[in-house]
């Protein structure tokens, strides 16, 4: 467990450039399945980074309605996300998707640990699902709470609620230890991790939190919209943010556009990336980032 750490956001000077790429696609190096999605719902993509939709809008329509803000990604590749069927297990089929029901009803708020667990909160309680049902472990301290998930098991972060509680991050370990993680002036609106570091966001700064230490990562410019989400690589070396519309990778000091016209929320699960958008209703997963860093650090 980490100490917890605390920073004055006044002191961050990092200046945030985007460094722009003229090598643009509309989805040309797509799996399979991209071949049957209609064009107003392609996505333009860094040239050389692989796509996969797993969610479209007829995809979605299909479900029942689209999923919340809110999914998460299990080891073996399948998407938990909730509509008003109840809480899903998506899985890609050479065919489509096929969609199994974890749950009828739907948590205030929920996430996985690095193990594939599904951890909840239900009416200000933080639990687990078991046999289907949503248990009530640990009561929480505010309402509002909401869930990011670890990629390390036994371990969840709470972000949200009122009053001091929205600018703190709360890791929970399997232990039944809730512990403040985090705090930093600006409210958090979303955290990542690995077995190196806990990455947090506010509205336009990115922090990295050790046992030692809580450091600025990047400031973005003004001119962007607010940070929606984060995801991290597992051995470090890329992170990635999203706004509502637009989705980033870090490449040293300079944020590259990955996808230019899809944003919303981030999660990171075996080396691929998957950014959900609830206003266009669309998820795919993202592979090739490797290369594309490498060429990046290459032409600056």
């Amino acid at each position: 467990m980490r100490p917890a750490a605390k920073i004055f956001l006044a002191c961050l000077l990092i200046g945030g450039a985007i460094w722009g790429w003229s090598a643009w696609q509309k989805s040309r190096r797509q799996e399979p399945a991209a071949a049957q999605v209609p064009a107003a719902d392609r996505v333009h993509a860094l040239l050389g980074v692989g796509l996969e939709y797993v969610l479209t809008p007829e995809r979605c329509a299909a479900l029942g309605g689209a999923p919340g803000n809110e999914f998460d990604v299990t080891p073996n590749q399948s998407v938990v996300a909730s509509n008003g069927n109840g809480l899903l297990e998506i899985t890609t089929t050479s065919d489509g998707i096929q969609a199994d029901r974890l749950a009828e009803k739907t948590p205030d708020s929920f996430s996985l640990d690095g193990q594939g667990s599904v951890l909840s909160i239900s009416g200000r309680y933080f639990g687990q699902l078991e046999s289907g049902e949503y248990s009530r472990a640990v009561p929480l301290p505010y309402s509002g709470m909401r869930l990011m998930g670890s990629s390390l098991p036994g371990v969840a972060y709470l972000i949200g609620g009122q009053q001091e509680s929205a600018h703190r991050v709360y890791a929970f370990f399997s232990d039944g230890t809730l512990q403040i993680e985090a705090e930093v002036p600006e409210p958090v609106v979303a955290v990542a991790d690995n077995q190196s570091a806990v990455y947090l966001a506010t509205s336009h700064a990115i922090l990295r939190v050790t046992a030692n230490d809580i450091a600025p990562v990047f400031r973005l410019p003004a001119s962007l919209d607010d940070i929606t989400s984060l995801a991290v690589a597992a051995d470090d070396k890329a992170l990635y943010f999203a706004t509502a519309k637009e989705t980033f990778v870090l490449s040293g000091l300079s944020a590259v556009r990955l996808l230019q016209d899809l944003g919303g929320v981030l999660r990171m699960r075996n080396d691929r990336l998957y950014v959900w958008s609830l206003e266009r209703q669309i998820l795919v997963s993202v592979s090739g980032m490797r290369d594309i860093l490498a060429q990046a650090q290459n032409t600056q």
